[in-house]
């Protein structure tokens, strides 16, 4: 093995604390990620007091774009950011649907129709 080859085994290929490529693509993705974040709220406003659960906002996103169809985890974290930021509250105690898969789901609403 010459000691070019060994660089291969001992030089890493990326940093993993900070590496330039990471922020630059996270600085790329960041406007998409906000409005995906924008859209998902809209669409619960617009469902108003009945509010929507993570499989309702995947089943819009597929319906206006049916590229969308494999990508149903992503919709899924979307979701969940969306409620970490505020943008969407639960609708109540107990306010739940089933999901696909037979599996429990909040129902949320965005913090203007809680209270109705």
């Amino acid at each position: 093995m010459s000691s070019e080859q060994l660089t291969w085994f001992s030089e890493p290929r990326s940093r993993h604390d900070s590496p330039d490529t990471s922020i630059a693509a996270a600085a790329k993705v960041k406007p998409g990620h906000s409005r995906r974040l924008d859209q998902i709220a809209q669409w619960v406003d617009d469902s108003g007091r009945t509010g929507m659960t993570a499989d309702e906002v995947y089943g819009r996103a597929c319906l206006e774009d049916p590229t969308q169809l494999s990508r149903r985890s992503t919709w899924h974290g979307a979701f969940s950011r969306c409620a970490d930021t505020g943008r969407i509250v639960p609708k109540g105690y107990k306010c739940s649907r089933l999901s696909i898969n037979n599996t429990i789901m909040r129902v949320m609403v965005t913090p203007r129709h809680k209270g109705n």
